[in-house]
């Protein structure tokens, strides 16, 4: 549960960022915060990250990339809420993916960790579906 209630504050502050036309934004720092920023640099949707430490907290510092002045998100949508977990086989993640036309891509977690959804295909593994970036 704690997990999903992270991922959820994660979307909305990386929505806020995106709508409010923002360079950089602030989420408190977490294992999974970490991984999944790491994910998203990997594919190019964020600049950077960096993580902040004071004498409390610990803070990750996500630079949002701008492609002439158009950020690569879209818009980033919660599949999985704390009061419902979504599972998707392969078959369905394929279904999906093609449904979209290859525009929106989901994030999972799988027995392998996050994967976008065309790595978790190409993978043939299944699992919980965190959120999609359009």
């Amino acid at each position: 549960m704690i997990i999903s209630h992270y991922i959820s504050n994660y979307i909305a502050v990386l929505n806020h960022a995106i709508r409010t036309k923002r360079l950089y934004c602030r989420i408190l720092h977490t294992k999974l915060g970490e991984r999944l920023t790491s994910l998203l640099f990997k594919h190019g949707y964020i600049l950077s990250y960096r993580i902040i430490s004071n004498i409390q907290y610990s803070f990750l510092y996500i630079q949002l990339k701008k492609i002439n002045l158009f950020n690569p998100f879209l818009s980033i949508t919660l599949i999985s809420k704390p009061s419902n977990i979504i599972y998707w086989s392969v078959d369905r993640l394929v279904f999906e993916c093609s449904r979209s036309g290859g525009l929106t891509q989901y994030i999972l977690s799988t027995t392998q960790g996050f994967l976008f959804s065309n790595n978790a295909i190409a993978s043939n593994l299944g699992g919980q579906v965190l959120f999609k970036i359009n």
